[in-house]
C-alpha cells in the first residue's frame, strides 16, 4: 500500500490540474469566443494573451502553492471556494470580451477576469495531492457543479455592482493573499524565512510568466516595437530570475 499511495498522488495531482484548465475553458472559452463568433465581433488579441497566460499561470499555481488552507477548511470548502471564485471570473471576462452586457459587466475589463482566475486556481493549489487523492469523484462533481452555479451569481453582482478599477484592485488582491495565507503557518509568530520566500517566489513567477506570455502575444500582434510588449519582455525574466532565487532560498532556510 505504501508503495502505490505517491503514484496516486501524483495522477490525483495531475486529475487536478486537468481540472482546473478544462474548466477554465469551459467557462470562458464558449461563453466568450461563440458568442463573439455569432455576431461578427472580433476576438481582442489582449484577451488572447490573458487567456494563454491563465493557462500557464494556473499550472504554475498548482505546483508552487502550499498546503495549509486545505489543512485548515477541508477539502470540499476548499475546492467550493476556488471553482466558484473561477466560475465568477469566467463569466466577467466573457461577459466583457464578448462587449455584451452578460450579467451586467460588458464594461468590465477582462483582464481583471482573468485576474480573477489567477487567484482563485492559488487557492485551489493549496490541496495536497495525497488530500485530492482521497476525495471521491461524486463529490468532485457536486462541488463543481455548485461552484459553476455560484461563480455564476458572483459573477452577476460582482460585474453589475463594481467598477473595473474596483474589480482589479480586489483581483490583485486575492493574487496576494491566495499564496500568502497557503504558505505562511498562522499559528507560527513570526513566519519563518523559508515561509516568506515561498510566498514571494509564487508572485514574482506569477507575475514573470504573466509579463512573458503577454508579451510574446502581444509581440506578434502589435509587433516588437511596441514600448508595452518590450517592457514586458524585459521585465518577464527578470521576474522570473528573481522568483527562482526566493525559492531556492525558501529551500536553505528554517
Amino acid at each position: 500500500m505504501p508503495a502505490t499511495a505517491p503514484t496516486s498522488g501524483r495522477r490525483a495531482s495531475a486529475g487536478a490540474i486537468g481540472l482546473v484548465l478544462i474548466v477554465s475553458a469551459y467557462v470562458a472559452l464558449p461563453a466568450g469566443f461563440a458568442s463573439a463568433i455569432q455576431q461578427g465581433l472580433e476576438i481582442p488579441d489582449d484577451y488572447m494573451a490573458w487567456l494563454f497566460g491563465d493557462f500557464i499561470l494556473g499550472l504554475t499555481a498548482l505546483l508552487l502553492s502550499g498546503r495549509l488552507i486545505v489543512n485548515r477548511w477541508g477539502l470540499r470548502r476548499t475546492l467550493l471556494t476556488a471553482m466558484a471564485v473561477l466560475a465568477a471570473a469566467g463569466m466577467i471576462a466573457a461577459a466583457a470580451t464578448s462587449q455584451q452586457m452578460l450579467f451586467g459587466a460588458g464594461w468590465l475589463q477582462g483582464g481583471s477576469g482573468i485576474l480573477l482566475i489567477r487567484g482563485s486556481v492559488a487557492v485551489l493549489a493549496a490541496a495536497r495531492p495525497d488530500t485530492i487523492a482521497k476525495g471521491k469523484s461524486a463529490e468532485m462533481a457536486a462541488v463543481l457543479t455548485t461552484g459553476l452555479l455560484l461563480g455564476a451569481l458572483a459573477g452577476a453582482v460582482l460585474g453589475s455592482a463594481l467598477p473595473w478599477r474596483s474589480m482589479f484592485l480586489a483581483t490583485l488582491a486575492v493574487i496576494i493573499a491566495a499564496p500568502t495565507f497557503a504558505n505562511i503557518d498562522l499559528s507560527v509568530s513570526p513566519p519563518q524565512t523559508a515561509q516568506r520566500s515561498k510566498v514571494l517566489a509564487v508572485l514574482l513567477a506569477t507575475f514573470g510568466l504573466q509579463s512573458l506570455v503577454y508579451g510574446i502575444t502581444s509581440g506578434f500582434a502589435r509587433g516588437m516595437e511596441d514600448p508595452q510588449t518590450s517592457w514586458q519582455l524585459v521585465g518577464a525574466p527578470l521576474l522570473l530570475l528573481l522568483a527562482g532565487a526566493a525559492y531556492r532560498r525558501s529551500g536553505s532556510q528554517p
